[in-house]
């Protein structure tokens, strides 16, 4: 059935701040109105940004792609429908937010953009593609990633290697610049000329140096500041620190993406077979143990065992979509191929943000509810000794403590104290022997490869200068020869 034509703006501000007046249990609500989607603040609200910014998430998440994709007849004198898709959040908010962050008002509600659909041939305007509204959704879910994590303490440990901008990393992980973008001074006789070698000019080399790879912000939730959530700080943190090192490797990758080698791809896939187990494991203690000890609530998104499965199925295809894209390595170009992959790894990474995002607000107060620290602590060290049993338990421990810092040593040594004890001597000997020797393999086939991604970047990086300076060293003696 046809939708009923949209409201004028006044009377979509008469029926807001009419529902707004007779909400008086302080929670924001959805508001569905002639095809728009509204989210109401009730009267005196005092809640936070990251509030209004989760509900909005929430709202996004709960809607279908029919119910984006509204349609209406229009009149004969309105040829093109109007559309409301979740966009970016709209001028009123963010002036409200930049006037006191802290508080918004009655008044304030969350409008999306307004897109328009031209009709077809029947006079239906017809449905928006789903790529558009997956498009939509991307941009709007990484800006709103960022704004879900309340802790924003900076991760303390910088790691040895720079980033392929010439910065170095940090714990929010912000877009990068590549040198080639700044440019480079070269001192030649007593001038300090900037330098841009014939090959920048290129379209080919424009395309390569324009490209940047968006990050997300990945900052780690603080271990033992709240005990009920220590739990999943533990392997929130631990995912967090993979994806930090993925983010690096696809950023150099992207950087060179049409000078790529099978070695730069093959390297890849080989550091994703690591992750993809550890994904696994991670997924698999969720659902047969962490879970099942707090208990399922259908009422709370996150704590619905049909929610958590439909993420997790979603996010393990992409990964196994990925490793499958590298059995073409043999017949398809590199470059070509890391494409493919990206596209893969970029689904993926998207939606693990989110649901990392996502688990602290619901399942947080129900561990604090139920339990008490010593059960939480309890949990962690069963956490650990569930992890000891599986096939590849080593290469699961070290990646779980990497994300530690100064300030987690005692954490670190007790987990680790609880994973290589063992009652007999001999036994507990061996234990720790093999788990040192799985570490330094670990450290040759997955740490190890950012650190070439950094020597290839910046070998790629030095030519380039290198074939600048003598195009320009050819060029001034070429003009001295003609005068």
């Amino acid at each position: 059935s046809d939708i009923s034509p949209l409201p004028s703006a006044e009377d979509t501000r008469n029926s807001l701040d009419h529902d707004s007046r007779g909400d008086h249990d302080q929670r924001l609500r959805p508001l569905h109105l002639g095809g728009t989607l509204f989210i109401a603040t009730p009267p005196g609200y005092a809640g936070s940004a990251c509030e209004v910014r989760k509900s909005m998430l929430e709202l996004i998440s709960s809607t279908s792609e029919e119910d984006i994709s509204l349609k209406r007849r229009p009149s004969p004198q309105t040829p093109v429908a109007d559309f409301y898709m979740p966009g970016e959040v709209n001028d009123m908010l963010e002036a409200a937010l930049e006037k006191d962050p802290t508080k918004l008002t009655a008044s304030t509600y969350v409008m999306v953009e307004k897109r328009k659909v031209s009709s077809n041939k029947k006079g239906y305007c017809p449905t928006v593609h789903s790529t558009k509204v997956r498009s939509e959704l991307k941009l709007r879910e990484q800006k709103l990633a960022s704004f879900l994590t309340d802790r924003v303490n900076a991760y303390p440990h910088q790691p040895e290697y720079p980033w392929p901008c010439g910065g170095t990393q940090s714990g929010a992980l912000a877009v990068p610049t590549m040198d080639s973008e700044i440019g480079s001074c070269v001192t030649m006789g007593s001038e300090d000329i900037t330098l841009r070698s014939p090959r920048d000019q290129t379209f080919l080399y424009s395309k390569v140096s324009g490209t940047v790879f968006a990050e997300p912000s990945l900052v780690f939730t603080p271990h033992g500041i709240h005990w009920f959530e220590d739990l999943f700080c533990l392997y929130h943190n631990a995912l967090r620190r993979e994806l930090m090192d993925l983010y690096y490797i696809l950023g150099s990758l992207n950087k060179r993406k049409y000078f790529l080698g099978r070695e730069d791809v093959s390297d890849l896939v080989q550091w994703c077979r690591v992750f993809y187990k550890f994904v696994r494991e991670i997924f698999e203690a969720e659902n047969t143990l962490i879970f099942p000890w707090i208990g399922a609530d259908e009422r709370l998104t996150f704590m619905s065992n049909s929610f958590r499965n439909k993420q997790q199925c979603e996010m393990i295809q992409q990964l196994e979509a990925t490793l499958s894209a590298a059995d073409q390595l043999d017949t398809v170009p590199p470059g070509e191929l890391f494409g493919i992959m990206l596209n893969c790894l970029e689904r993926f990474t998207r939606q693990i943000v989110l649901y990392l995002a996502r688990a602290l607000p619901e399942v947080g107060p129900v561990v604090q509810r139920k339990f008490d620290r010593m059960a939480v602590g309890a949990m962690q060290k069963s956490f650990v000794l569930w992890l000891r049993k599986r096939r590849e338990s080593h290469t699961m421990m070290i990646l779980l403590l990497r994300w530690t810092g100064p300030n987690t040593q005692a954490l670190k040594a007790d987990l680790q104290h609880c994973y290589l004890h063992r009652r007999n001597g001999l036994m507990n000997s061996s234990w720790a022997r093999s788990f040192a020797r799985a570490k330094e393999a670990l450290d040759r086939v997955h740490f190890g490869l950012l650190k070439s991604y950094y020597q290839r970047w910046r070998v790629f990086e030095e030519e380039r200068l290198n074939r600048g300076v003598e195009q320009l060293r050819i060029s001034s003696l070429s003009s001295e020869d003609n005068h």
